[in-house]
């Protein structure tokens, strides 16, 4: 096989391997939260780098969107199994933001921590935690 012709395809599987997991498409991040619980759109979906997350909060009372880190060693299964109420707060996450929502608002949460993943859960006024999927930030 010719070096430009084998150039071409190591190129080519390299952007495939890149894109892996992705759909292609892009959403735009948006957490919905109501009185039975919080839903987002596909988190494999949203845009690198910063995140604007609109947040709709359709419940009755004040909700919160938490992001942060886990401990070395956790992760997402750690913060299910956790169980979802939050009376004490799991004692391996680190919160990097709490964003509160008031009753029956949209709005637009900014998530500027740079490359990483992270955990994102729903909080609602009664201490229950709604884990959702992990977020990556690539870049």
């Amino acid at each position: 096989m010719n070096p430009l012709r084998m150039t071409v395809i190591v190129v080519l599987m390299l952007s495939i391997a890149a894109c892996a997991g992705r759909t292609g498409r892009t959403v735009q991040p948006t957490v919905s939260i109501d009185d039975q619980g919080c839903a987002s759109s596909n988190t494999v979906d949203w845009p690198t780098g910063v995140l604007a997350m609109e947040v709709s909060n359709n419940a009755a009372s004040r909700s919160a969107i938490v992001i942060g880190t886990y401990d070395n060693g956790f992760e997402r299964e750690d913060l299910v199994a956790y169980g979802s109420d939050i009376s004490t707060r799991p004692p391996f996450i680190t919160a990097l933001e709490i964003f509160e929502v008031a009753p029956e608002t949209t709005d637009t949460l900014i998530f500027d921590h740079g490359p990483g993943t992270y955990f994102t859960v729903c909080l609602t006024e009664t201490n229950t935690m709604f884990v959702l999927d992990d977020v990556t930030v690539d870049s």
